[in-house]
């Protein structure tokens, strides 16, 4: 039988995260093996998809995506594609047209949403706009992204029975600085206190190498 001591070693103190467009999930160790973690529902991948109810009641994942079909502009996903980027981006403007929720161009010292045409170069310029009841809401996409990071980290917690301050989040490797920059931000107002961000084609690389070392049996 394991001692006290041995079993910390063999369980993770930090989780990784793959914090990814369409889905999320996160993993650590459990008994020295590597495992990816269920969430609440009982799936092992999350979309990564945010909606608000008409109580102002968030959720997240499934049930955030089933609201697709009854108030799609209730529903915030792509959150990664908007997080540290600028409203007047060429990229931004062609996405827009395809998403059911509102993305304004917001000024931050101001608190509103304005019309005048900024330079692309300006970033972190972007809200979701969203009325619920009477209140007319302006959300952060790094905002957005805490939401599902705290999710994520809830879902560690649960299986591994403490409270999780410390873990790796992946980005694309196109990612910019100041993506990066607000990534980490996002992650501190999770909870996160000691982080560190891997590019996704590292992060594939590590997770390759681990299932050949393990016969290819990953949980």
């Amino acid at each position: 039988m394991s001692g006290p001591n041995e079993q910390k070693v063999r369980t993770s103190g930090a989780v990784g995260i793959d914090l990814g467009t369409t889905y999320s999930c996160v993993a650590g160790y459990v008994n020295g093996e590597l495992e990816v973690f269920p969430n609440p529902d009982g799936a092992r991948i999350t979309p990564s998809v945010v909606a608000f109810d008409d109580d102002d009641r968030r959720l997240i994942g499934t049930a955030a995506q089933y609201k697709l079909n009854l108030q799609a502009s209730r529903v915030i996903y792509d959150c990664k594609r908007l997080i540290g980027r600028g409203f007047d981006d060429p990229k931004i403007a062609k996405a827009i047209k395809n998403w059911p929720f509102t993305v304004v161009r917001y000024d931050k010292e101001k608190k509103m949403e304005i019309d005048t045409v900024l330079d692309k170069s300006v970033v972190d310029n972007i809200r979701i706009k969203m009325k619920i009841g009477d209140q007319i809401r302006y959300y952060d996409p790094i905002e957005i992204s805490s939401y599902i990071l705290t999710y994520m980290k809830e879902a560690a917690k649960a299986k591994l029975g403490h409270e999780i301050t410390t873990g790796v989040i992946t980005v694309p490797a196109h990612f910019n600085n100041n993506q990066r920059d607000k990534t980490k931000v996002a992650a501190e107002i999770a909870g996160f206190t000691k982080l560190r961000l891997l590019n996704e084609p590292t992060a594939a690389a590590m997770a390759y190498g681990y299932g050949r070392s393990k016969g290819d049996k990953v949980s």
